[in-house]
């Protein structure tokens, strides 16, 4: 899974805001802000990567408990996908 073409990160002050460009602003309206781990990961799916991938290495860099980034893993991906910006 990654990140469809056309959607970039944009830094505004402290805040990654996802923009669309082009040939996607028919497509998005919307607007996406990612805290600090949102911002690793939308990085982690600018590349093809797997699910487990992508949770495993999320475990190596996160102290926390492996529910809890499971949970906002599952939380970030099933967000992307309602606004069909991941392609799976």
């Amino acid at each position: 899974m990654k990140i469809k073409e056309g959607y970039e990160v944009r830094q505004v002050g402290e805040e990654y805001i996802v923009v669309a460009l082009d040939d996607t602003l028919e497509e998005y309206r919307g607007m996406i802000t990612l805290n600090n781990s949102g911002y690793y990961i939308w990085n982690k799916l600018k590349s093809d990567i797997s699910y487990n991938s992508l949770l495993s290495d999320l475990m190596n860099k996160y102290d926390a408990p492996a529910q809890v980034i499971k949970a906002d893993l599952d939380t970030f991906l099933e967000n992307a996908k309602r606004v069909n910006i991941l392609e799976t």
